[in-house]
């Protein structure tokens, strides 16, 4: 039976849908490409700016949308805490140093694990891990032992993947913040009074009289670099884009058995889907004159991947609905 108009015109308008379905979908793929890219989406997904005096807080008064921890202790954890030499009678600063110092003790550079809590925990000890991955089991062993850790990043590529990450202990003794780079296992000190600086405190020296500071190893391990001033260039490199990672509840986030099916797929699945259902915490850029530009790209980012996403659920919804007519048409003429 010859197609009538209307069949031609819904069958062309069918084949256009998922045309425009694959365009849509490619646009989207070539903007994840490569995977520092598809780390600047998820960035852009959650991203905002603040101050710099927006990060001054404290545990006791921290902000409402900070999402803190409030899942009970590990066992598995409390184990972690208790093989590194945490002690409550130690003092904060302490037992961070106790922690970061089991964590590197057998860092060999073998290479990123990109897991769950639990298997970065495991491999660390193996000698594997990238930064993400120290900052990861500090939090969660801190966490499980009274501590308040939040994490800090920066990148050279305008909050894209090319980057590192680092933790910021809160010293409830000292009544402040200091700053300590797990991965690369140092922290730093002031070079006149020898006290421990915070990470705002670090990145003004690196912005302005870097000989104010001093680099100290925080424990067991190697040194993340062999030359200090390679250190000192490379945090240099990175101080004009640093951004607080708005939330440390690391052991809340592991999820549930669907989120562990698809991190055994491959770890961004689960990253994918712990975005979509809102399970990563947002990102804090520090607003300055100085990094506007790459702000503005971020939120200009963010809009064109909204208004992906919207014109690729809309488009599948009308495929759906055309898919579904054309085949409506179909039975009716096989009942003919």
């Amino acid at each position: 039976m010859t197609p009538t108009a209307r069949e031609r015109r819904l069958r062309f308008a069918l084949l256009a849908t998922c045309c425009l379905l694959l365009a849509l979908l490619a646009v989207l793929a070539s903007k994840a490409v490569p995977l520092s890219e598809a780390v600047r989406l998820r960035n852009a997904l959650h991203f905002d700016s603040a101050p710099a005096a927006s990060f001054e807080w404290t545990p006791s008064a921290r902000p409402d949308d900070f999402v803190v921890e409030d899942a009970p202790a590990d066992e598995r954890l409390l184990q972690a805490a208790a093989a590194a030499g945490v002690r409550p009678e130690a003092g904060d600063w302490a037992n961070a140093l106790a922690i970061s110092s089991y964590l590197t003790e057998h860092a060999a550079g073998k290479g990123g694990i990109d897991d769950g809590l639990f298997v970065v925990l495991k491999k660390i000890r193996e000698g594997y891990g990238a930064c993400s991955d120290f900052t990861q089991a500090f939090i969660g062993i801190a966490s499980a032992s009274g501590l308040f850790a939040r994490e800090w990043a920066f990148s050279f590529d305008g909050y894209g993947g090319d980057g590192h990450a680092a933790i910021e202990v809160f010293d409830r003794q000292q009544q402040r913040w200091i700053y300590l780079d797990v991965f690369n296992n140092f922290f730093v000190e002031d070079a006149a009074s020898g006290r421990p600086l915070s990470a705002r405190e670090f990145r003004d020296a690196l912005k302005g009289d870097p000989d104010a500071i001093v680099i100290r190893k925080a424990g067991a391990g190697r040194p993340g670099f062999a030359y200090e001033e390679v250190l000192r260039e490379y945090y240099r490199a990175g101080a004009d884009e640093w951004y607080l990672w708005w939330g440390n509840a690391q052991l809340s986030r592991e999820g549930g058995s669907l989120k562990a099916g698809l991190r055994s797929i491959h770890p961004y699945l689960a990253r994918a889907y712990a975005s979509i259902v809102g399970d990563v915490p947002d990102i804090k850029a520090v607003a300055s004159a100085t990094n506007a530009p790459q702000r503005a790209r971020m939120e200009r980012l963010r809009t064109t991947l909204i208004t992906l996403v919207l014109a690729i659920a809309g488009t599948l919804i009308l495929l759906v609905g055309l898919i579904s007519i054309v085949h409506q048409i179909d039975r009716e003429k096989s009942c003919e």
